[in-house]
């Protein structure tokens, strides 16, 4: 039996309809983009390693570091609220994601070189003068046998360029080449890449290499299990296959 509605009902149907707006495009593109890039100094010149994160809040949703002409290339979630560029000596520039996002060129980011450069130089602490993000660092190096503790000196000595080349004469670590940058590393028993912490900021399915390199390193420790990871840093997700805390020099 086919029903015929009033016509009044007829006109209100036809004028629902024709303001129906389709969402779903509209949110599948909202919900990322990609960012395209370079990272210079004020003269133009490329900043290899230049560090690039996607950031909410306190926490790194992505992160990528310029490749040897300065470039990159990083998605961005809708979920960042801005992105943030950083190099070892120059002050770290932050741009709203939508600042970014919504341009269609390269974008080309300048970072300012710190009012004064000076040459490295070791810092000794006295009477409790220690910087209190290292602390805890040194604390757990002196009671927590779990772990394995690389200092600045630690690592200076090394000579090694790649952070994960430090861990090559460690016992239960395997390195193989990376596909993309340095190498992989994997703890014995596991296919999973171990957690990375970088200065307290969880970066799940980061690849050590991938996040850092030597020279930006103030220390480095590295559990190779579950077992005395500092309850701050366990993540239940990891499943067991180790957990890298990474600390920076410019932090």
């Amino acid at each position: 039996m086919q029903v015929v509605l009033p016509p009044f009902t007829q006109r209100l149907l036809a004028a629902l309809m024709g303001c129906a707006v389709p969402l779903s495009p509209a949110v599948g593109q909202a919900a990322e983009a990609r960012v395209h890039g370079v990272v210079t100094d004020s003269a133009g010149t490329a900043l290899v390693d230049a560090e690039i994160r996607l950031v909410r809040g306190d926490s790194i949703l992505e992160l990528v570091r310029a490749g040897s002409d300065g470039g990159f290339s990083i998605t961005a979630p809708a979920s960042a609220d801005r992105i943030v560029a950083r190099r070892l000596g120059f002050a770290r520039r932050e741009f709203p994601r939508d600042s970014l996002v919504l341009r269609r060129d390269s974008v080309i980011i300048v970072l300012a070189p710190l009012a004064t450069m000076l040459s490295e130089f070791d810092v000794f602490a006295s009477g409790g003068e220690m910087d209190a993000w290292l602390r805890d660092f040194y604390a757990r190096r002196e009671d927590n046998s779990f772990g394995r503790y690389f200092t600045r000196d630690d690592i200076r000595r090394s000579g090694k360029h790649h952070a994960s080349e430090l861990l090559r004469q460690t016992p239960g670590v395997t390195l193989s080449a990376s596909r993309r940058f340095g190498y992989v590393v994997r703890f014995r028993g596991c296919r999973d890449a171990p957690m990375i912490w970088l200065d307290g900021n969880r970066l799940p399915g980061a690849e050590l290499d991938d996040v850092m390199n030597s020279n930006d390193l103030a220390a480095m420790e590295v559990y190779r299990s579950s077992a005395g990871v500092p309850a701050q840093f366990l993540d239940r997700s990891n499943r067991g296959c180790g957990t890298i805390l990474l600390w920076t020099r410019n932090r």
